[in-house]
């Protein structure tokens, strides 16, 4: 799925569905220097980064089934997130990616800099794709050469894979529809301005791209990039140190990972530097990376392992009963239980998948993180906010005193323990309470300290007062006829 954003007051015009017409704030036009400029722009994308995590927001509501017409409800897959824009548009997505960890990847298409961002150390993959003058940095304009420098600055502070695809022959207008309709333009007896001169430089030294070509290229590494990056597709694109495409120079950050490997023993490996590719190898394996950075990959193999991972790491269990935790780190882990009934700790940001077994997905000790259980009859520990998915499998989720967590139980006769270890701070969403499904209430409350009300269409239930639990799409008569347990 693509999502486009058209940014109300910075777009040049907005039509909304009940008709009316925003046009472009004339702020834009107040700029007295190149200073201010700057300024301006800097502004621009801060708020364009907040529209981008506005939309994800309501994406993620979407998907938890507040879509009246029903049509996306747990269908949309927003662990794999990328964003890319073009021009400040692509300033924009690496603005967002240093603010908000929920977004995977991002591309800037021929975008400079604006801000601070040159000084975030991002850690998701990001790509470059940049026009002839300005990737090769000899531009004459001392302000695109000034731009160069913020974007190599960017790339050396980089904490994930990042890469630089300059096409030769493409100006800033071959990142946009420009040169498929500038022929029209030209006969069209507009007077084109300044736009005549973008599109037919002066130059000698520069021969202009066929504008298909051009979109190809940019079409086939904006689809590699995504593929591997949201997907785990590998591109022989992204691989090379050179490109399949005369037109491209090529160059990708930092260099390749260093391989460490364990034995057919039970092995004790200490993970001490980032950008490490590990394959613990069979026996019962103890696989420590707390300490060592970032972007580290973990395949534990066969036995019942332990892995502790720190922060941007991904770990994958594999064959066994094994344990990943990822409550020492500072978030943005990935741990994949894999085969067997594996225990899988968060901490906060993180993302926990089960695969197949018995899975206990727990995030009692941070928050914000998603939990997939995948197939079995697996347990969940919810702690702040968290996102919890059961899928296929008679689960159990138990939700800690902070709550405001979003649950799907998924297929299967589940249990919801909305009061486990004290009334939540926050209510918990339900998001598709099934006839055979079972709501627990602990604690020592009984039947009578239970209350029922419906709001827009949703059950709310109340104990002693205090809201637990929202059950969506669920009528009062329904909740009031559920499945409850006390202990």
């Amino acid at each position: 799925m693509v999502v486009a954003i058209n940014h109300t007051y910075d777009s040049t015009v907005n039509t909304f569905p009940d008709g009316r017409v925003i046009p472009q704030s004339s702020i834009f036009n107040q700029a007295k220097n190149q200073s201010e400029l700057i300024e301006l722009l800097d502004r621009s994308v801060s708020i364009r980064a907040k529209d981008a995590q506005f939309v994800l927001n309501e994406l993620e509501k979407i998907d938890a089934g507040n879509d009246p017409r029903g049509l996306f409800k747990e269908k949309l897959n927003l662990d794999r997130v990328g964003i890319y824009g073009y021009s400040l548009g692509g300033a924009t997505a690496a603005k967002v990616l240093s603010i908000d960890p929920r977004f995977q990847a991002g591309i800037n298409l021929d975008g400079g800099l604006i801000g601070d961002v040159a000084e975030a150390k991002v850690s998701q993959p990001f790509m470059f794709l940049n026009n002839e003058v300005f990737g090769k940095g000899n531009s004459p304009n001392a302000e695109l050469r000034k731009f160069n420098q913020i974007q190599q600055s960017f790339v050396n502070n980089l904490q994930n894979k990042g890469y630089e695809v300059t096409i030769l022959g493409t100006d800033h207008s071959n990142f946009n529809d420009l040169p498929f309709i500038f022929s029209r333009l030209v006969n069209s007896g507009i007077e084109l301005g300044n736009l005549n001169q973008l599109l037919n430089p002066n130059n000698n030294d520069f021969k202009p791209i066929d504008p298909q070509r051009g979109a190809q290229i940019i079409n086939d590494y904006t689809t590699a990039f995504f593929d591997q990056h949201l997907k785990n597709q590998e591109s022989s694109l992204l691989a090379d140190t050179s490109s399949p495409y005369p037109e491209v120079i090529f160059q990708s950050y930092p260099n390749p990972p260093e391989l460490q490997f364990g034995t057919v023993n039970a092995d004790v490996l200490e993970i001490d530097s980032p950008e490490k590719l590990v394959f613990a190898g069979s026996g019962k394996d103890i696989i420590d990376s707390s300490n060592s950075g970032e972007n580290n990959r973990t395949y534990a193999g066969s036995g019942n392992d332990e892995i502790v991972t720190g922060k941007s790491q991904r770990a994958f269990g594999e064959i066994g009963d094994d344990t990943i935790d990822s409550s020492a780190g500072v978030g943005s882990n990935r741990s994949y239980g894999g085969d067997g009934n594996d225990e899988l700790i968060a901490g906060n940001n993180d993302r926990l998948f089960g695969g197949n077994g018995n899975d206990t997905l727990d995030s009692s000790l941070g928050g914000n993180n998603r939990l997939y259980g995948g197939v079995g009859n697996d347990l969940f520990f919810l702690g702040n906010r968290d996102r919890a998915i059961g899928a296929l499998g008679d689960d159990r989720f138990f939700v800690g005193v902070s709550g405001g967590n979003t649950i799907t139980g998924g297929r299967g006769a589940d249990r919801f323990w909305v009061v486990a270890s004290g009334l939540p701070q926050n209510s918990n969403t339900i998001t598709d309470l099934e006839v055979s499904d079972v709501i627990g209430i602990g604690g020592g409350y009984t039947r009578a300290d239970l209350s029922f009300r419906e709001v827009n269409g949703n059950g709310i239930l109340t104990v002693v007062g205090v809201d637990v639990a929202t059950f969506r799409g669920v009528t009062l008569t329904e909740l009031q006829n559920a499945n409850f347990a006390f202990a």
